[in-house]
């Protein structure tokens, strides 16, 4: 069973600032992306036609809206057009409010934002729900550091992987960037996977604390069987490693399998990064028995964990190697 996991075919997928391997048939999707507080989107799907259409039709829309005083909500748009780029960034509907602060009121006021671009047949969509005129030339900046990838092919610029795309450098910690990559198997519906990193965020407490805070173990002695549970260092990065197997009152087994890497706030190679693997995922509130032996289970994982490594990015000019360089790989 360990040689069939050891000879599994794998591929290799681009996460935030890193790469892992998974199974080559895995089905492969990603969740939330955000950066610089935007939300984002990408459509694969949708023809040039239809996005002008629907730029038109949004714009069209924001100006015949009223914000909350009555007034016209649309209150600016700014053009994007650059190297096979086009787009708009629209500012609408704007909102007043305010704190209380040592007694006194704090007024302010904020609107919605909005940026659609499309960048060789690909839609790309910014969302921010909260800010403001001043926040509009960093989204601007941003969309015009898009790129598009080919296909699974690994992007050698240095940035930001989400889905199938990138946004290139300059980026730094404080922006957040943070996205996560979900991993099935058809032939293995019980099973899932997730690697999620957000750059610029201290670990706090780490995954061995927490664990340790909680009485679940004491609590469950007769359920929980821990494989591992330690330090546990992976292509140079510092983290933490949780595998229990848990049985259910039903009889049914699985597995729950963590790392997370020790973050640290400055540097995007050092964000908040863990790494999940679960089996026995049946309906909601159903577990079922997993599809994995104990044996397969741990094969797989540290074949998947084993790949996880810094993404290989070619030069880049000085003023902005320093921040290129993984901190665990520089002294303190």
């Amino acid at each position: 069973m360990k040689m069939r996991i050891a000879e599994m075919p794998m591929k290799t997928v681009c996460v935030g600032r890193f790469l892992i391997d998974v199974p080559k048939h895995a089905i492969v999707s990603f969740g939330a992306t955000r950066l610089a507080g935007w939300s984002i989107s990408v459509d694969y799907d949708e023809t040039d036609d239809a996005f002008e259409a629907r730029l038109a039709a949004t714009e069209t829309e924001l100006r015949t809206m009223k914000n909350e005083k009555g007034w016209n909500s649309l209150e600016s748009v700014a053009n994007i057009i650059a190297d096979g780029l086009s787009g708009k960034v629209m500012l609408f509907d704007r909102e007043w409010g305010y704190l209380v602060e040592f007694g006194e009121r704090v007024y302010s006021t904020s609107a919605k934002v909005r940026g659609l671009a499309r960048l060789h047949g690909v839609s790309f969509e910014f969302r921010a729900e909260a800010l403001d005129s001043k926040d509009i030339p960093e989204l601007v900046r941003i969309i015009k550091q898009v790129r598009n990838r080919d296909g699974e092919a690994i992007p050698s610029e240095s940035g930001f992987c989400f889905d199938n795309s990138l946004v290139a450098d300059p980026l730094h910690a404080g922006q957040n960037e943070s996205t996560v990559m979900f991993v099935g198997l058809q032939s293995h519906p019980d099973l899932s996977i997730a690697l999620r990193s957000t750059a610029g965020i201290a670990h706090g407490r780490t995954l061995l604390q927490r664990d340790a805070d909680t009485n679940f173990r004491s609590e469950y002695r007769w359920s929980v069987h821990n494989f591992r549970l330690g330090d546990r260092i992976v292509n140079g990065i510092p983290g933490q490693e949780l595998m229990d197997r848990i049985r259910e009152h039903s009889g049914v087994t699985g597995h729950d399998f963590e790392w997370e890497a020790l973050s640290k706030k400055d540097s995007v190679f050092t964000p908040n990064l863990g790494l999940e693997m679960s089996t026995g995922h049946g309906r909601p509130g159903a577990p079922v028995q997993s599809s994995l032996s104990d044996v397969e289970a741990i094969a797989l994982w540290d074949k998947i964990l084993s790949s996880l490594r810094v993404r290989p990015t070619r030069a880049v000019p000085a003023a902005a190697a320093a921040s290129q360089a993984p901190v665990w790989a520089r002294a303190d």
